[in-house]
């Protein structure tokens, strides 16, 4: 019972995974979809768990469910989606979806040969390896410059948003913190004494 426990918690978290892609594109609410791919993150979590990759589930769990939903979610709740239209572009691009679908498992089907004679042909000293010291060994060395060119644009893109931002600031109005703290009160209300009106004059 117990070497068929991974098995039937494999197949667990990938039902659960499936049904939650399932819900993120049927779906006409986009909260109740942003909450699903939640959902099928953690159910992917899981399967890294399985796959004795605790590091990449910490990943799924601390930056796309943590940081990344939640900004899906803030973006959505501010946004005005209309369902009816997107219910009409489902129909159109459903195509062309499948045919992405179709290219994205081939290639995975492709590849997998290559993956599981690398797994076999796995040294001792290779196989002793935690997974974050080998994902940090094989980015830090046949990945190096993707990696240095993706925080490059990280750090491009950060820039250009602080730049934006300051120049929206210098358009609009400012608030200046130190003469809210220093007002008095005559700053704060100011009295009108006025005539009384007639009733004939109005």
């Amino acid at each position: 019972m117990s070497a068929e426990l991974p098995h039937l918690l494999f197949l667990l978290f990938a039902g659960l995974a499936v049904f939650g892609s399932v819900l993120v594109i049927t779906m006409n609410n986009p909260v109740r979809c942003a909450l699903a791919l939640v959902f099928v993150f953690f159910a992917a979590s899981g399967l890294w768990l399985l796959a004795q990759a605790e590091f990449l589930a910490l990943i799924f769990v601390l930056v796309y469910v943590g940081a990344v939903m939640t900004l899906f979610l803030f973006l959505v709740v501010m946004l005005i989606v209309d369902t009816q239209s997107m219910a009409k572009q489902f129909l159109f691009y459903a195509p062309v979806a499948a045919l992405i679908l179709v290219v994205i498992v081939g290639a995975v089907l492709k590849m997998l040969p290559d993956q599981l004679l690398f797994v076999k042909n796995l040294t001792a000293s290779q196989a002793a390896m935690t997974n974050t010291f080998a994902l940090g060994d094989v980015l830090y060395t046949d990945y190096v410059y993707a990696f240095e060119l993706a925080a490059v644009l990280l750090l491009v893109a950060i820039i250009s948003a602080i730049a934006l931002a300051l120049r929206q600031k210098a358009r609009g109005k400012r608030q200046s913190i130190v003469k809210q703290i220093m007002t008095t009160k005559e700053d704060r209300l100011k009295i009108i004494k006025m005539a009384p009106v007639k009733r004939n004059d109005i």
